[in-house]
């Protein structure tokens, strides 16, 4: 709740910024894409939206941990999840993009004055993501563990898990650390995460896993959701390596 406030605030911040406060510099913005827009700036931009999509992978313990769980309880807390996340992006980015159009930065931030009020929406951001944190680390490091348990044939023991649990958490805790250090664009990492890992939970992995249980599903599926799950699984695997190589591209001509 720390973090959904947290999120709320920015966002209601840039909305007010938009609304009460007028930047004096002209702004340039459009509807429509730009008519020098190449292939590759639309490639790698367009994981950015993708990663929107991200926290599917905590589908599963949501409904694990859900009371009295159906199938309609279950629809109405993923239309309640994905409508306060369209309400939380579509008005940050709708009212970053109107006030400072092509002139905003992936942190819209930094486009505020500096202030009182983005000082502490800088501090909620970080509590914000400290607070998330543990929620990508865990079905991250339980992956993992399930992919160690496979590869050897057989389930840990007790304490052969709690040893695992600990070298994948400090391995991660590390490991992102570092990236955290390294990298200083937040642009370029949301796109990194959308390319590889948001489109691999959000288009590969459930055509995927739609067709393998339907192959092996003693009811009969409908042809019409079979050949929907291949489009998305093979838009995914379209996707994945076209804006992975642009974003690669897109950094190597910035370095040059």
């Amino acid at each position: 709740m720390v973090a959904i406030c947290s999120w709320l605030y920015v966002s209601m911040l840039m909305a007010g910024y938009a609304v009460w406060c007028h930047d004096p510099h002209p702004r340039v913005w459009q509807v429509f894409p730009p008519a020098d827009m190449t292939f590759v700036q639309f490639a790698s931009v367009l994981p950015v939206f993708i990663f929107s999509f991200t926290c599917h992978q905590n589908l599963f313990p949501v409904a694990s941990e859900l009371k009295d769980r159906s199938l309609e309880r279950l629809d109405k807390v993923l239309v309640c999840a994905v409508n306060t996340g369209l309400v939380i992006f579509a008005t940050a980015g709708l009212s970053g993009y109107l006030t400072f159009g092509q002139e905003v930065h992936a942190n819209f931030l930094e486009n505020l004055p500096a202030n009182g009020f983005t000082l502490l929406g800088k501090c909620l951001v970080l509590l914000a993501v400290i607070f998330t944190y543990p929620l990508q680390l865990h079905p991250c490091r339980r992956s993992l563990m399930i992919l160690v348990q496979s590869l050897q044939g057989r389930v840990l023991s007790r304490s052969a898990d709690r040893i695992c649990r600990r070298v994948f958490t400090v391995l991660i805790l590390v490991g992102t650390g570092l990236l955290a250090v390294a990298v200083h664009d937040l642009g370029i990492t949301l796109a990194f995460v959308g390319a590889v890992g948001s489109n691999t939970v959000v288009l590969i992995m459930p055509g995927f896993l739609y067709m393998r249980g339907a192959h092996y599903s003693t009811v009969p599926k409908p042809w019409s959701m079979w050949l929907l799950a291949l489009l998305l699984f093979l838009l995914g695997c379209v996707i994945l390596p076209t804006c992975l190589g642009a974003l690669v591209f897109k950094l190597l001509a910035r370095a040059t």
